[in-house]
């Protein structure tokens, strides 16, 4: 559990009810402890978010799941059906 402040991530101890970590999950660990010692003092935020995934992945034991890619997938089409009282609205011209 890390901070910004420059203090070195620490591994929380370790009891039965944590999940155990798999391989896929340490070489995630290590890539953020990599990242976490390459930021420089200017960048407290990402230290702070980096402590937050090291957190999280002790917390469930897995790394976090892929983003939704927005630029390479075909857009939705999302729609909403409203329903309007044409006794309220005697003077709106709905097209049916």
């Amino acid at each position: 559990m890390g901070t910004a402040s420059g203090l070195p991530l620490k591994h929380p101890p370790t009891h039965d009810h944590q999940p155990r970590l798999n391989e896929v999950a340490q070489k995630f660990l290590a890539d953020l402890y990599e990242e976490r010692q390459r930021l420089s003092a200017e960048f407290p935020l990402c230290a702070l978010l980096i402590a937050e995934a090291v957190d999280r992945v002790y917390g469930t034991g897995r790394i976090p799941g892929k983003e939704l890619d927005v630029y390479n997938q075909k857009p939705k089409k999302i729609t909403q059906k409203v329903f309007v009282s044409v006794n309220q609205y005697p003077k709106v011209g709905f097209i049916l």
